[in-house]
């Protein structure tokens, strides 16, 4: 069965709305340097439902900031996990050569 982008959204546009919400609280209550920021760079989506057409424009829409999506959007989380995997590994690998405690490894 097809299902197109507007049935989709038909379906969650209340969850969208709540996104859009959640995002205003987050700006209100943001130091104003980081609200600078992200209305100077704009909001990149990630995860699987950035791709849904409309979705990006929602957000521009209510917040009036704008919205890209990130190339892959779906894959963003696992490949950042395995950034932070090397940057964990360095910073191990760095604390060693100081004889150090690396501060991200200490709980483990």
């Amino acid at each position: 069965m097809d299902v197109t982008s507007s049935e989709i959204m038909s379906v969650i546009i209340e969850t969208a709305a709540k996104i859009v919400t959640m995002i205003k609280d987050v700006l209100e209550e943001a130091p104003p340097e980081l609200v600078g920021d992200v209305y100077e760079d704009g909001i990149l989506l990630t995860g699987g439902l950035a791709k849904i057409d409309g979705f990006a424009q929602l957000i521009a829409d209510n917040t009036e900031i704008k919205v890209s999506i990130a190339e892959n959007p779906e894959d963003c989380v696992i490949n950042g996990c395995g950034e932070a995997i090397n940057y964990i590994a360095e910073v191990e690998r760095n604390a060693k050569a100081k004889n150090d405690i690396n501060p991200l490894m200490a709980a483990y």
